[in-house]
């Protein structure tokens, strides 16, 4: 008896074909699991912290209200401290050009002084008088 076992490609293809759906069949089901299993979990979290879920859920209003009359009384402090906050700009403003008009007054004074300085430089090099420093051999007396 001769018996051959003869596989096509097409025999190969669906071959691998039907093994990639096994595999990710099996992966899915894993995946399933996991899920079911965190699903638990937070099942079980929730359970045992039911009380304090309810005392949220009971208090998220008034926080909510708390946080609004809050944000409405910030509001109401920035809209009464605006008008100071312009007057400030309004007054710095102010103030640097000031700066801007008397910079030019201090740079002529301060070309005045250095002008002067030169010339007493100028003065104490042609008429001022040296002075030597005494020999200290000659200052002691023995």
């Amino acid at each position: 008896m001769n018996s051959i076992i003869a596989f096509s490609l097409k025999d190969l293809g669906l071959l691998i074909l039907w093994g990639l759906i096994v595999v990710m069949v099996v992966y899915i089901i894993r995946i399933l699991i996991n899920a079911l299993s965190v699903v638990k979990q937070v099942k079980g979290i929730i359970a045992d912290n039911e009380n304090s879920v309810s005392k949220i859920l009971d208090e998220a209003p008034g926080i909510a209200n708390s946080v609004n009359r809050i944000s409405d009384e910030v509001a109401h402090g920035m809209e009464a401290f605006r008008p100071t906050v312009d007057n400030s700009a309004e007054v710095s403003n102010s103030v640097t050009e000031e700066f801007k008009k008397n910079n030019d007054v201090i740079g002529k004074m301060s070309s005045v002084f250095h002008t002067i300085s030169m010339g007493k430089n100028l003065y104490d090099h042609y008429f001022g008088i040296d002075v030597e420093p005494a020999d200290e051999d000659t200052t002691s007396h023995s």
